[in-house]
C-alpha cells in the first residue's frame, strides 16, 4: 500500500504566524497578513479556517490567496482548524468548528489592526467552517462567502421524504476523514476497488499508520451524529449578508442546494441571501475555458484568483466596507451554458415554465404519456459496473467528457427526443419520477440528463441518484436532479439515461443487500422501470422562454 503523507509547508513571506487561544486551552495556528501600507490601521478581516494547511491548501499558494485580498486593503486571517497540521487538539471532522469560529472571531476583534469587522470566505470545507461560526452567533461576522459546500457536508445531502429512500453513497464520504482528518498531517492513498472486501483496505491503512481514525469510526459501521451547531443551525441565526457560489458540476452541489432551499423559506433571509452559480466543478475549472494547467503560470494563478477572489471581494467592499450601495450586488447571478453571465432577481427567474418529456416504450421522448403500460429490464452487476465519467468527481469540468460511450452500455437504459426545432433555455429545479422494481433487497437508481448534439458529442446536463429499500416490490421514486442553467440549442436533442451503478464515484450496490465496503460476495439483479398508463416516467424540466430573458 502506497501511502503519501503530507505535513504542513513553510509559512510564506508576508505571514506573522501565531497561537490563538481556544475556550478548552487549545491553541491553534493562525497566519496573519496585514496591508503593506496600513499594517497600523484598524481595518475589517477576512477569516479562512481550513484543514488543509494554512499555508498550501491542496496544491494552492495561500500566501498568493491572502496576498490578493490584502491588496485590497483587507486583514488577513488563515487558520489550520483544531487537530490539523501546526493547530493542537484531535482532528474531529466537523465537531469543533462553531466553538473555534467563534473564539478565533473573538480573538480577531481583540487585535490592534481589527476594527471589529469580519468575513469569511472559502471553499468545501472552508466554506463549511463559515456556516459554523454564522452558526455561534458572533455579533462581528458581518458577511460569509461560502463556495461549493454546505452545511451539512458528509452527511446525506438532504432527509428524502420518501420513506426506505436514500442518497446514493459517494465513495469519498468515507475516504474523506481518513485523508484529510487521519491526524495532523494528510494521508493520500487510493483504494483498489477490484480487491473486496474494502474495508480490508482501511484497516490495513490503520495498520500501516500504527493508528486508527477517530473521525473514520464516526462513520462507520454505524453513524454516530455529533452534534455540529450547539448553539443551533445556521439557518437559524440571525442573517447576515450571505454570497454562496454553486458549481452546475460541482459533486457537492447538493448539500448546497439543500442550504438554498432552508433558507429561501424564511422571510428573514430574503434580502440578505445572494446567489452565484456559475458553470464550474469543484476545483473551479470553468467549462469551455482553456486553463487547465495543473502547475499553473503565475499569471495563471492570478488570473484563477480573480475569478475565485473578485465576486467575494466586491461582496465585501460593500457589506465589510461600505463602499456602495447594497443594491449593487445582483441577488443572483447565473451563468446561461454556452451564453453568456445573466441577473436576475430571484432563482428560478421570473417567468419559468415547466417542460415535461415522458419516456416511451421505443426510446423516445414525448411531451404525451403512453396509455398502455410496458416494462423494461436491465441487468446491474455489480462485479461490471457503469462506469464514471470522469477519474477524479472533483475536477469534472477539468476532464470535460464526452459521455457517449455511457449511453451504449446495455445496463444502461437511453431514451432520446428529437431534434428541437428551437433553442431550449433550462434555468431552475430539475426533477425525475418513475416506478422501479429490482430482483434484489435493494436498489439504486442513477438518472443523468444530457445534451447530444449533431455531431454526436454528449454532454451532461444534470443528474441525481437515490437508493430504494424492499426493491422486491414496484414503487414510484422521485430524483431530484438539482438545477441547470442549461441552453440547447436547435437540432439539438434531450437524452435521459436511467441505470443502477456509477462506479467508483459511488458505492455499488451488491446486490444482496448486505454493507457494499465489507460483503466480499455479490449477486447480479435485474432491474425493472414500468413505462405508461399510471407509471409513465417522466422528467420535470424548468424552462425559461427566450422572450422572458430581459425580465430575468
Amino acid at each position: 500500500m502506497e501511502i503519501v503523507r503530507e505535513g504542513p509547508k513553510p509559512v510564506p513571506e508576508g505571514a506573522t504566524e501565531m497561537s490563538v487561544r481556544m475556550r478548552d486551552g487549545i491553541q491553534l495556528a493562525t497566519d496573519v497578513y496585514l496591508p503593506s501600507e496600513q499594517q497600523d490601521v484598524p481595518g475589517p478581516t477576512i477569516l479562512v479556517r481550513m484543514p488543509y494547511d494554512k499555508t498550501n491548501g491542496i496544491g494552492s499558494p495561500m500566501g498568493e490567496y491572502a496576498q490578493y485580498m490584502t491588496d485590497r486593503g483587507y486583514r488577513v486571517v488563515l487558520q489550520d482548524v483544531r487537530g490539523k497540521f501546526r493547530s493542537e487538539g484531535d482532528p474531529l471532522l466537523f465537531i469543533h468548528e462553531a466553538n473555534d469560529g467563534y473564539d478565533t472571531i473573538d480573538w480577531v476583534v481583540n487585535q490592534p489592526w481589527s476594527d471589529g469587522i469580519v468575513g469569511m470566505a472559502g471553499n468545501s470545507y472552508y466554506g463549511y467552517t463559515q456556516w459554523a461560526a454564522l452558526s455561534s452567533r458572533h455579533p462581528a461576522l458581518r458577511a460569509i462567502s461560502p463556495r461549493v459546500t454546505g452545511t451539512m457536508l458528509g452527511e446525506p445531502a438532504r432527509p428524502l421524504e420518501q420513506s426506505g429512500v436514500k442518497e446514493a453513497e459517494q465513495s469519498i464520504a468515507l475516504r474523506y476523514p481518513l485523508t484529510f482528518f487521519h491526524s495532523a498531517d494528510s494521508y493520500f492513498w487510493e483504494i483498489d476497488w477490484a480487491n473486496r472486501p474494502w474495508i480490508a483496505q482501511i484497516e490495513k491503512f490503520f495498520d500501516e499508520v500504527g493508528a486508527r481514525s477517530p473521525s473514520f469510526d464516526l462513520w462507520y459501521p454505524q453513524v454516530v451524529r455529533l452534534r455540529r451547531f450547539p448553539e443551533g443551525h445556521p439557518a437559524d441565526a440571525p442573517p447576515i449578508p450571505t454570497l454562496i457560489t454553486i458549481g452546475w458540476w460541482d459533486n457537492c452541489a447538493p448539500w448546497s442546494w439543500e442550504d438554498v432551499r432552508a433558507l429561501q423559506k424564511k422571510a428573514s433571509w430574503q434580502d440578505h441571501l445572494h446567489l452565484r452559480l456559475e458553470q464550474i466543478d469543484h476545483f473551479n475549472f470553468v467549462f469551455g475555458h482553456e486553463d487547465r494547467a495543473l502547475e499553473p503560470t503565475w499569471e495563471q494563478r492570478r488570473e484563477r484568483l480573480a475569478r475565485l477572489l473578485d465576486p467575494t471581494l466586491e461582496f465585501f467592499d460593500i457589506h465589510l466596507r461600505n463602499l456602495g450601495p447594497s443594491d449593487t450586488i445582483p441577488q443572483v447571478t447565473w451563468d446561461l451554458v454556452h451564453d453568456e453571465r445573466r441577473i436576475s432577481s430571484q432563482w428560478p427567474p421570473v417567468g419559468v415554465e415547466t417542460l415535461v418529456l415522458h419516456l416511451t416504450k421505443e426510446r423516445t421522448l414525448t411531451d404525451h404519456p403512453s396509455t398502455r403500460s410496458h416494462a423494461m429490464t436491465w441487468i446491474h452487476d455489480p462485479n461490471t459496473p457503469v462506469p464514471s465519467s470522469v477519474s477524479d468527481p472533483f475536477k469534472y469540468v477539468f476532464e470535460e467528457p464526452d459521455e457517449r460511450c455511457i449511453l451504449d452500455r446495455s445496463d444502461v437504459l437511453t431514451w432520446k427526443s428529437e431534434p428541437l426545432s428551437e433553442k431550449v433555455i433550462l434555468a431552475g429545479p430539475i426533477e425525475f419520477t418513475g416506478t422501479f422494481k429490482s430482483t434484489g433487497p435493494d436498489m439504486d437508481v442513477f438518472v443523468r440528463l444530457y445534451d447530444l448534439a449533431p455531431d454526436g458529442s454528449v454532454t451532461r446536463i444534470a443528474r441525481g441518484q437515490v437508493c430504494f429499500e424492499e426493491a422486491r416490490n414496484a414503487r414510484s421514486i422521485q430524483v431530484d436532479m438539482l438545477h441547470a442553467g442549461y441552453l440547447l440549442q436547435a437540432g439539438h436533442r434531450f437524452a435521459i439515461t436511467v441505470s443502477s451503478s456509477d462506479f467508483p464515484e459511488f458505492i455499488t450496490r451488491p446486490g444482496n443487500g448486505q454493507d457494499p465496503w465489507s460483503t466480499i460476495e455479490t449477486v447480479p439483479n435485474t432491474q425493472t422501470i414500468f413505462l405508461g398508463g399510471e407509471h409513465s416516467p417522466r422528467i420535470n424540466m424548468t424552462v425559461l422562454p427566450e422572450e422572458q430573458m430581459g425580465q430575468a
